[in-house]
């Protein structure tokens, strides 16, 4: 019986390392390598239909970049090239340059099926400008379509409120 209830709260520990970062969630971490502070907030939700959200967008920030220079990685639930990321905050457009020369596909923790990944270049202005307007929209652009989402949705692993979080450890950071 002992063993039993041993061999229980060891799967049970093992099975909690395995769970994938909820959405929004924001992590900071001193690179040991180069003694850099870094802050990073999981792939959000933007929700792109009544009942779907099909976007996420994370971001990702080192001491060691150029000030105010942000890393946002945007996500998409299937298997399309993203070709570009824009937002319309309160009606002005800005649109990102890519980091990366192509789209990456990455198996999904949560579902069964790929995700499409592409980063952007952006700033802590541009973030903080989507996050107190009164509407943003972002669109991901693929080939021959697109898909609009609102990022402004104020609940729990959405993207307005897990970049707040973020915005907010970065004033923190040292």
């Amino acid at each position: 019986m002992k063993a039993f209830a041993l061999l229980s709260i060891l799967l049970a520990v093992a099975g909690c390392a395995m769970i994938p970062e909820m959405p929004g969630s924001v992590s900071t971490n001193l690179s040991k390598f180069d003694g850099a502070s870094e802050i990073s907030v999981s792939p959000a939700w933007v929700q792109t239909s009544r009942w779907v959200a099909s976007i996420r967008l994370g971001a990702y920030r080192s001491s060691k970049m150029e000030p105010g220079a942000i890393v946002i990685k945007a996500v998409y639930e299937g298997v399309e090239s993203i070709e570009r990321l824009r937002f319309n905050i309160d009606g002005t457009f800005e649109e990102l340059k890519p980091l990366d020369s192509s789209t990456t596909y990455e198996e999904d923790d949560r579902n069964p099926g790929l995700l499409s990944v592409r980063r952007f270049h952006a700033t802590d202005d541009l973030i903080r400008r989507a996050v107190n307007a009164t509407n943003t929209i972002v669109r991901m652009d693929f080939r021959g379509t697109y898909l609009d989402g609102e990022f402004g949705l104020n609940q729990a692993h959405f993207a307005k409120p897990a970049f707040k979080k973020f915005l907010t450890a970065l004033e923190n950071q040292p």
